[in-house]
């Protein structure tokens, strides 16, 4: 019961920061994409069905907060949870290292999972040159984010 409070309290936490991210961060399509490094922290700290489920969660509220495609970010982001929850306890998610390639890699296959199911639909989904960036950004910001989630859930006692 405390593990769902306390992610159910992280998605609501999750909800006002995108809103405040997409106001000030909307310029070029370059904006950390938060649910991706949630998902990421709850692969690597918390479990895989953890990270699976909340992952077709967030996606959900993603389609529903920005007005996309609805089920590409679902799609997505349940799939990027999947494939990630099969690194844990298998990695030793305290390195540095494995934080900032695992959040750079993940946020690469998102973005492919993205334009791969954009092809197969037919959904017009343009890809603008910020988003390349992208990444990285998430890969920067998204450390500091995985610190604070660290503390977060060491605090409802989670991991």
């Amino acid at each position: 019961m405390k593990k769902f409070l306390a992610i159910i309290t992280t998605l609501f936490l999750l909800i006002l920061t995108d809103i405040i991210l997409s106001k000030y961060f909307g310029f070029l399509k370059i904006k950390p994409n938060i649910w991706l490094i949630h998902i990421v922290y709850l692969a690597l700290f918390v479990g895989h069905t953890e990270s699976t489920v909340v992952g077709f969660l967030s996606g959900m509220i993603i389609d529903i907060l920005h007005l996309t495609i609805f089920g590409l970010n679902t799609f997505a982001l349940m799939c990027l949870g999947y494939f990630c929850g099969w690194v844990y306890k298998r990695v030793d998610e305290s390195l540095f290292k494995v934080k900032i390639i695992f959040l750079f890699l993940s946020s690469i296959l998102f973005l492919l999972l993205q334009i791969i199911i954009s092809k197969i639909f037919s959904i017009p989904h343009s890809v603008p040159l910020g988003i390349l960036l992208t990444p990285f950004v998430d890969t920067i910001i998204g450390y500091f984010f995985i610190i604070f989630f660290i503390w977060y859930y060491r605090n409802w006692k989670i991991i």
